[in-house]
């Protein structure tokens, strides 16, 4: 892939306004500040700063600098030099020493992926959790290599706030950082983390519609429109509007609403502004699944799996008492100057406020005799948990603000990119728990009554309150020692304070942490297409990280007056290379890597007793894997993105001394994604226009859905297909999912539930672009 150094603002594929991070005395920054215009590419190649290494010892002369720069990428798909947009890390994908799934805009748009979740089907290794009750969450909450993401979720670089399901109407590509990244981004990421990059306004002018049709009757519309307003400033909006069901889940809807706008001022000059607003509205029925039951062998599994006369994988035990309508604002500010010393300055605001109204039925495990007396033919009463199901209305809202300032300078004949920065975040969470009068618990497993509580009235008469502070100081330089040989260091310093109370009980207090996260690389680069690392990171996630997503009301989630509450910890060794081949056109990737998490205890004060910690019921766990992956373009149109990643997870210590040495729960051993796509060349096909034709697959062996091992999820497998043609400025494609009719599953939770996804699914898409 070839690529050319330009203008910081000028984007083909790729968004990528650098998303720093920290505390600024203003959040917005003045429009008025000065910007210089970029007359002409010779002006700019010019004035660009350039940095020439000595090739004796990677000594440095930095010229003199105007304009920032940035890669951008063309028609190519390979993902070492797809940049990250987030100022706290290096610029590419490939300069950061640590495992980087990437699924790229021209993916999501091949695969029509309509939501987070779905995109992520592409990145192999990756989980997903179904919600707790008590109040827990049951919006996108993934484990990433088999530990808990739920809370590690950012768009553009900043925390995106809340419990909900992501829509894809506004996302340009996602990054999935794995393995502890807290000397970049502080608390959580015990397993990676999950951006979002959105679209961002450019200096064209263009306005494309699409209109989907897909199976059960789902209709959506996307709009998305850039103009240009001046030389340097532009707008673009894109919009969703989508009705529509599950297909092949009974009594599930999933119905959506979006927009968003982003305005671009100072394009292609040294100093850029954006200042984007994003709506999105969501409203269905939460969808909890089917019992796991015990076969003869005592191991729980989902009952959709025993051949149960009456149940199929559409039965599900959604009440007319059930729905999930979640509404979620945000205002980002993201701010990038570049001086004409050559440091450049990020500062980057987001604002979220975010709303649900929340019910739903938890089916509870069956017993062995139950499930006896369901493939004999009769029917039995379908158990419950949390009394039937949660309900609860939150509303909660959270701001960060980060500001960095990164360069490159020479001392004592070594060269340096250093980078310092301040991140501070607020987040603030309350929800009234309601309970409900007539509501009817009596569905059997067979057959169930949607609705069957027709006069249920529900009242709210309790509170949980609940807010978090977290301020990091981080710094981070690499040097070069040779021309192909650098060591990276960074650390961030974390001041983290949450507060928590509920008129239920007298469980709740405050509770504070201060940690340093180290993160240490040795790099050698023997030519530009090489780069080989190896590297240690740490990071902490201290009690009440995850406030909007926590199981409130539960002692091992929220802090304690009294007790000590203990960080979890996460420790990450990797080694690994990223490759390129073909003149950059290719991609390859491969990494060793062992992640540790400690377990946390709470310590009671007066006992000196040790008592289970906050998260995974205190549990230690130890991720041992190798992750492969290829992208991008083989031959003329020929492009493919393949990952593999094998895993092999261990408890290592737990309250209960009998699942120490089992194997982890959520964690695939082997998981294989890819997705390929060819332009037929007109010698082949000599008809008007591009007829192009694609693939793809996604396999994981099934997982131990609890430490106890007592609960096995299936093998998941996918073979999906495309054909689009397009001409002129008119498209057409028709995408088939799941071809092979196989019966997936979504996602899990402990021996108790599992949730079935569609069967084989098409969706027919027609669009155009002027």
């Amino acid at each position: 892939m070839r690529r050319t150094k330009i203008s910081n603002t000028i984007r083909l594929l790729v968004s990528g306004t650098s998303a720093g991070l920290a505390l600024t005395v203003t959040a917005f920054p003045l429009v008025a500040a000065a910007q210089t215009v970029v007359p002409t590419a010779a002006t700019a190649a010019g004035t660009a700063a350039e940095v020439a290494p000595d090739s004796s010892r990677g000594r440095a002369s930095v010229q003199p600098n105007v304009l920032p720069q940035v890669t951008v990428v063309g028609q190519s798909v390979n993902t070492n030099d797809a940049p990250l947009g987030i100022s706290r890390l290096p610029e590419t994908a490939k300069e950061t020493p640590k495992t980087i799934n990437i699924v790229p805009q021209e993916v999501i748009e091949q695969q029509h992926a309509t939501s987070l979740e779905q995109i992520l089907k592409n990145v192999p290794g990756i989980t997903i959790s179904t919600g707790e009750g008590n109040g827990g969450q049951s919006g996108d909450q993934f484990r990433i290599r088999g530990l808990s993401a739920k809370g590690d979720i950012y768009v553009d670089g900043l925390r995106d706030f809340g419990a909900y399901k992501r829509d894809a109407f506004n996302t340009e590509s996602v990054e999935v950082i794995k393995g502890p990244s807290g000397e970049s981004f502080g608390v959580g990421n015990v397993g990676g983390l999950i951006n979002q990059t959105t679209k961002k306004a450019n200096l064209n002018t263009s306005t494309s519609i699409d209109q989907g049709f897909a199976s059960d009757a789902t209709y959506r519309t996307t709009l998305d429109s850039n103009v240009k307003l001046g030389d340097t400033s532009a707008l673009r909006i894109n919009g969703m509007f989508q009705n529509g069901r599950v297909a092949d889940r009974d009594h599930i809807d999933d119905d959506r609403r979006g927009v968003a706008i982003d305005f671009g001022t100072g394009l292609g000059t040294s100093t850029e502004w954006h200042l984007n607003y994003s709506y999105l509205h969501r409203s269905g029925a939460p969808d909890f699944g089917v019992p796991v039951a015990p076969g003869a062998d005592g191991i729980f599994r989902p009952l959709t799996a025993y051949n149960v006369p009456g149940i199929k994988s559409s039965t599900s035990y959604v009440r007319n008492t059930d729905r999930d309508t979640t509404d979620a604002h945000i205002v980002s500010s993201n701010f990038v100057t570049k001086l004409d010393n050559g440091i450049t300055i990020s500062n980057d605001t987001r604002f979220s406020f975010y709303e649900r109204d929340f019910s739903s039925t938890n089916p509870a495990a069956l017993t062995y005799a139950n499930l006896q007396s369901l493939l004999a033919g009769r029917n039995v009463a379908l158990p419950y948990g949390a009394g039937g199901g949660t309900t609860y209305l939150q509303r909660g809202w959270g701001i960060q603000n980060v500001l960095s300032a990164k360069g490159e300078f020479t001392t004592a004949g070594f060269r340096h990119k250093a980078m310092v920065g301040l991140d501070t975040l607020y987040q603030r969470d309350h929800r009234d728990q309601g309970s409900w009068t007539g509501r009817q618990n009596n569905q059997t497993v067979v057959n169930p009554i949607f609705f069957n509580s027709p006069n249920a009235t529900v009242s709210y008469n309790s509170t949980r309150d609940a807010n978090a502070i977290d301020v990091g100081a981080f710094v981070s330089d690499r040097v070069w020692l040779t021309e192909q040989f650098s060591l990276l260091g960074s650390l961030r310093w974390d001041y983290f304070r949450s507060e928590y109370a509920t008129s239920a009980s007298t469980l709740g207090g405050a509770a504070d942490s201060k940690k340093l996260s180290p993160a240490i690389s040795a790099i050698w680069e023997p030519t530009k297409d090489y780069m080989f690392y190896t590297s240690f990171s740490r990071t902490y996630r201290p009690v009440g990280t995850d406030i909007a997503v926590a199981v409130g009301g539960v002692s091992s989630e929220v802090p304690q007056n009294g007790f000590n509450n203990e960080p979890e910890r996460a420790d990450t060794i990797e080694v690994g290379a990223k490759l390129d081949f073909l003149d950059k056109r290719l991609g390859v990737t491969g990494a060793l890597f062992q992640t540790k998490k400690y377990n946390a205890y709470t310590i009671d004060p007066a006992t000196g007793d040790i008592t289970n910690g906050f998260s995974d019921s205190g549990e230690g766990r130890r991720i041992r894997g190798l992750e492969l992956g290829l992208s991008g373009r083989i031959v003329g149109g020929w492009t493919a993105n393949v990952a593999y990643a094998y895993l092999n997870g261990e408890v290592t210590s737990a309250t209960a001394a009998s699942t120490v040495g089992n194997t982890a729960p959520g964690v695939s051993r082997h998981n294989v994604t890819l997705w390929t796509a060819y332009d037929i060349p007109h010698t082949l096909l000599p008809v008007p226009g591009q007829l192009t034709i694609g693939g793809g697959l996604q396999y994981a062996t099934g997982y131990w859905a609890d430490s106890a091992n007592t609960a096995k999820m299936p093998d998941n497998f996918s073979l999906d297909a495309m054909i689009a043609y397009k001409q002129g400025k008119y498209r057409i494609s028709l995408n088939g999912y799941n071809l092979t009719n196989h019966l997936n599953y979504q996602s899990s939770f402990g021996a108790v539930r599992a949730v079935p996804t569609s069967r084989r699914t098409v969706l027919l898409n027609v669009g155009m672009t002027f």
